[in-house]
């Protein structure tokens, strides 16, 4: 894929922050807060840490902060 593409920008999260982000969003399309919660950290949280083992590729990395509304 990466021959396809100009730049690889990787969005450094920090893992509060984008748990946080996760289940607001995730009870905003109709889950509990404890399946939300659950969710995030087991079923996104894995794919987190995959992606993050990627960082090194990128050719930008951001790192957003409690105000950004990424």
């Amino acid at each position: 894929m990466r021959p396809l593409l100009d730049e690889v920008w990787y969005l450094d999260v920090p893992d509060g922050l984008r748990v946080r982000r996760l289940v607001a969003r995730h009870e905003a399309h109709g889950r509990s807060h404890d399946d939300a919660v659950a969710w995030a950290t087991h079923v996104d949280g894995p794919n987190a840490d995959l992606i993050r083992a990627t960082r090194h590729r990128a050719d930008a990395i951001l790192t957003p902060t409690e105000g950004d509304d990424a």
